[in-house]
């Protein structure tokens, strides 16, 4: 089941309208219609909303595009995930470029973002957080006390658990403000594809957009990697603005 039906089967089951859905994600109803039957690709930040007005974790819209067992994510780590991008839509601010001072320009040109154009090509808009993922998650871990959560050992995520490291060297060490954060993320479109195997068992890949061949759209790729990895049929279950994730297959040539 891809992420499309399964938004359809749990909004029905809650016995909500597509009205109210797309009311809540700011969006006209036929535009989510169109979502909803997979006419058009979910982004993965469009995935975490719905999820949260659905009151169910993202894994559960998720189901028909397994992650593979090395990730080993529980509730927990998705708990403390969820939790860190809803506080991260409010809380994330960069320093503006022309308030950037001579010594974080200095920090930026070592980094190759010192020019205007390179620094601010961000969702952003800036490469130096002023707030930065580091505060958000020593909000979490200390103001929200969940750190706790590391103390009994109830978190397998090794990000999570390297986050929480950085939180205990830095108290260790008497720091209450984390060292400054550039974002050195590539910004790219990445498209999440499901695909039927023979064995009617489903993999999972991902084909950024840059790598599609010029005159060719992504339900045109979609239909050529089905025929190069000889699946019986295929689905974008959602884009993501960040770039490859860590766990699944990439694809690079169609």
């Amino acid at each position: 089941m891809n992420p499309h039906r399964q938004v359809r089967l749990l909004r029905q089951k809650q016995g909500i309208t597509q009205q109210q859905i797309a009311d809540h994600l700011c969006m006209s109803r036929p535009a989510f219609n169109k979502l909803e039957n997979g006419k058009t690709g979910m982004a993965v930040e469009m995935l975490q909303r719905i999820a949260k007005f659905l009151h169910v974790p993202v894994s559960q819209l998720l189901q028909g595009m397994p992650e593979p067992a090395s990730t080993a994510w529980t509730d927990i780590d998705m708990m403390l995930e969820m939790t860190y991008h809803h506080l991260s839509w409010d809380k994330l601010k960069v320093v503006a470029y022309d308030d950037l001072t001579p010594a974080q320009l200095a920090l930026l040109a070592i980094k190759g973002f010192a020019s205007r154009n390179t620094y601010e090509d961000t969702p952003l808009g800036g490469r130096l957080y002023a707030y930065g993922p580091q505060h958000v998650a020593d909000l979490m871990l200390y103001n929200l006390g969940m750190s706790t959560l590391f103390e009994q050992d109830l978190v397998n995520s090794s990000e999570w658990k390297q986050r929480y490291q950085l939180f205990k060297q830095a108290r260790a060490a008497g720091l209450t403000e984390p060292e400054p954060e550039v974002d050195e993320q590539e910004y790219f479109v990445v498209f999440h594809i499901g695909l039927e195997m023979p064995d009617r068992t489903e993999t999972s890949v991902q084909l950024a957009e840059r790598d599609i061949p010029d005159g060719m759209d992504e339900h045109e790729a979609l239909e050529r990697l089905i025929l190069k990895a000889g699946a019986l049929d295929g689905y974008i279950g959602a884009f993501s603005l960040t770039g490859y994730d860590p766990f699944t297959e990439i694809v690079t040539t169609l």
